[in-house]
């Protein structure tokens, strides 16, 4: 299924295509982290200086009750949702991210990564010995393995 290769034919497939996707990625990795790091830290003082709570409809023993994590927003009501998003959108202005209304920075620059990893994958398929990013994307151990080995060799 595989073709066999030794290491001295992967180091003679490396191009500085390769080379600049794998430098890419690292750098919209790192950006991503450090925004959704940023807008995670936000949005916590925004749900801890409100009362937003589990939506009634929530069958868990938890209905009603206050939420105080980022994870659990989405499980608050359409109302207190409605407020989140807003002083979500008004943080976003005020940390100087030019996003629409209803967007995340976050969740964008996650997406940016997520396109140059694939981008990562695409181009070096030369070296990959079939592995793609289709194959790869529903086996997310292998697929930081693959990446994590690319960014290593290509470094």
């Amino acid at each position: 299924m595989f073709e066999e290769i030794t290491p001295e034919e992967i180091k003679n497939r490396i191009t500085p295509a390769m080379r600049t996707a794998a430098k890419n990625y690292s750098e919209l990795k790192a950006a991503a982290a450090k925004v959704r790091a940023q807008i995670d830290a936000e949005q916590l003082k925004i749900i801890l200086a409100n009362d937003f709570r589990y939506a009634e409809d929530d069958h868990e023993a938890r209905a009603g009750q206050r939420i105080t994590t980022v994870k659990d927003a989405w499980l608050m009501s359409d109302a207190d949702f409605q407020k989140y998003s807003s002083e979500c959108d008004k943080m976003h202005k005020r940390l100087g991210f030019q996003v629409e209304a209803g967007y995340c920075p976050a969740l964008i620059a996650e997406d940016k990564a997520r396109n140059a990893r694939r981008n990562l994958i695409d181009v070096c398929q030369p070296i990959l010995l079939g592995m793609t990013y289709e194959i790869l994307r529903f086996k997310i151990a292998a697929l930081e393995q693959v990446t994590g080995c690319l960014l290593k060799l290509l470094k």
